[in-house]
């Protein structure tokens, strides 16, 4: 029974974190069901905590990332929520646009973290973000959902300018 009810917690924790995990990202992909592929699980109720290691996919929908080891954490803090921690070299997720098909939001770093409760997305170390051929790279950048705002180095408390290239219109 503990394993059920960690799969369940789990689950839901995955559900509530990473859809929609980016407005652009498609609605519908919260419908969908969830798919984690690792080589090793390791479920712990007590803690609230599920971890994945090696070559970590998870999928909803449109929605996919990869890691070499995702943490889920339920519950961390009042402020934060639950949260999710993807480690990899880099760590990188892929999510269709919603209204531009064949348009996908990608954004990679060595640390993607993402907050449910505030809504905060935090791609650390080697980090970039890029859609329609915009590009915007730091060594931190984070974009809060509830505000659409994206920030990227000093203003992400980075220690590394930003780079930004924007696609001309004639692409």
């Amino acid at each position: 029974m503990m394993l059920r009810t960690s799969r369940l917690w789990t689950i839901v924790s995955v559900a509530m974190l990473m859809t929609p995990s980016l407005s652009w990202g498609l609605e519908s992909d919260s419908k969908k069901p969830i798919q984690i592929e690792a080589d090793s699980a390791n479920m712990d109720d007590g803690e609230k905590r599920a971890t994945y290691r090696g070559n970590v996919i998870l999928k909803q929908g449109s929605m996919r990332l990869d890691a070499d080891k995702v943490t889920i954490r339920q519950k961390i803090s009042k402020n934060k929520g639950d949260a999710l921690f993807a480690d990899g070299r880099p760590a990188k997720f892929k999510q269709k646009v919603e209204g531009k098909p064949g348009t996908y939001v990608r954004g990679r770093g060595n640390r993607i973290e993402y907050y449910s409760k505030s809504a905060l997305l935090y791609l650390i170390g080697n980090a970039s973000l890029t859609q329609d051929g915009d590009v915007f790279k730091s060594d931190r950048i984070t974009y809060n959902r509830n505000k659409s705002l994206i920030q990227g180095g000093a203003a992400a408390k980075g220690k590394k300018r930003v780079r930004i290239t924007i696609k001309s219109k004639n692409d």
